[in-house]
């Protein structure tokens, strides 16, 4: 279900709580139980909760009366402010569209989509964030999922969301990983040397490395700057511990290390 049906009662708009319970995929004994306790709340604040509820009923397929909640478009906005991900993201754009789409045709103007407001929009960015936060998943994977999500919802409003570039792999240089894991030579400078040896001990798995543009050394010969996956750089620091952090360093040779604050 993707479209609510609102309507019009003694001049208030309202769509009912069976509909939200069906499109945010809940059943709708608990969601009136959860609106039992966002009324017992704004009581409680001494804030009204006619602007966002009222009790209702309907006739089940026995013909019994069922209690239910009529919704407003505030009370719609206090369900969504409860969700996160894609039932939230959905369900602010189908609430925001079949209220402005019934406001709309009260008021006799053209009964096409309407833009999302700003709230509407900014809230749905917030639901973003939230889940950004709560889900155990790298960052990059989330903010590209929720990226695409907010673009497909908020088309059909006429918004525009720029497409996140394809996320860049980090890549370290022998270098860098010393100056990340706290490597130093006596002189003070990151020591490359003993990283490159512990690589060469641990072994690379196919699509750890990559070589970049050349730089060229003494003598006019052209080198390739390789560059290492972030994966290379947890092998050199499990490495690292496993030894106790030695030194030297003996892969062959010995490396005289002095071992600082890891970046």
């Amino acid at each position: 279900m993707n479209n609510l049906t609102v309507f019009n009662r003694d001049g208030q708009l309202y769509t009912d709580s069976r509909e939200v319970a069906e499109m945010i995929g809940k059943d709708h004994a608990h969601l009136m139980r959860d609106i039992t306790g966002y009324i017992e709340v704004l009581n409680q604040s001494k804030i009204g909760f006619v602007d966002f509820f009222k009790k209702s009923g309907y006739k089940d397929a026995k013909g019994e009366e069922r209690p239910c909640y009529n919704i407003t478009k505030k009370g719609c906005e206090f369900v969504a402010n409860k969700l996160t991900g894609e039932k939230g993201i959905i369900f602010t754009a189908a609430y925001v569209n079949a209220f402005h789409y019934m406001e709309d045709k009260l008021a006799g103007k053209p009964t096409k989509p309407k833009k999302i407001s700003l709230a509407s929009f900014n809230h749905l960015l917030e639901i973003n964030v939230r889940q950004m936060k709560a889900a155990n998943q790298p960052a990059t994977r989330i903010a590209s999922w929720t990226n695409g999500m907010t673009r497909e919802v908020l088309a059909p409003f006429g918004i525009d969301v720029p497409a996140l570039p394809d996320a860049v792999p980090t890549t370290y240089d022998a270098t860098e990983m010393a100056k990340k894991l706290g490597v130093y030579s006596k002189s003070g400078n990151p020591h490359p040397q003993p990283i490159t040896a512990i690589i060469k001990k641990v072994g690379l798995a196919p699509g750890e490395t990559f070589t970049t543009e050349t730089t060229v050394h003494r003598g006019g010969k052209d080198v390739p700057d390789v560059r290492y996956a972030g994966s290379v750089l947890d092998k050199v620091h499990k490495w690292l511990d496993a030894e106790g952090w030695p030194n030297p360093i003996v892969l062959g040779k010995k490396y005289s290390v002095v071992y600082k604050e890891r970046h």
